[in-house]
């Protein structure tokens, strides 16, 4: 019975790692037509504002980043632990930071509160990844 576990596992193998690639391949894209959006000259407003700056927009946009990133993560057979949130929240965080540096060249303005709207969508979604994966068993 064993044998026959480890057989469908190992039938399993290449599904997950072909899902794994697609998955990483829409982060990446996701992360590419963010970054063209992050840094066009000027984006048109939409007709309908959720928030007068816009910062459930980048707080949400970066919750969507830092989500794909954890959704590939798990497709690759990992789990979200507390040292991996903290790299990832840095490399998001700083690249929400480095973007806003880099607007005012485009043309558009670099703020403060976009950057925390940015970092805070990203911590909240690794942190809430980290703590489930933390609570499953078997994870600690």
């Amino acid at each position: 019975m064993t044998e026959s576990v480890v057989d469908a596992s190992a039938q399993d193998q290449p599904l997950r790692n072909r899902w794994h690639r697609v998955l990483l391949v829409a982060w990446l894209a996701y992360w590419a037509i963010l970054t063209y959006l992050l840094l066009a000259p000027k984006v048109p407003r939409a007709p309908i504002t959720i928030s007068p700056k816009g910062l459930v927009i980048h707080c949400f946009t970066f919750a969507c980043l830092a989500y794909g990133r954890v959704v590939v993560r798990r497709a690759g057979g990992g789990r979200s632990t507390w040292r991996w949130a903290l790299v990832w929240a840095v490399v998001l965080a700083a690249y929400g930071g480095l973007a806003e540096l880099i607007q005012p060249l485009t043309g558009r303005d670099c703020d403060i509160e976009d950057f925390l709207a940015d970092a805070v969508g990203v911590v909240v979604v690794l942190l809430v990844a980290t703590i489930r994966d933390w609570r499953r068993p078997g994870a600690r």
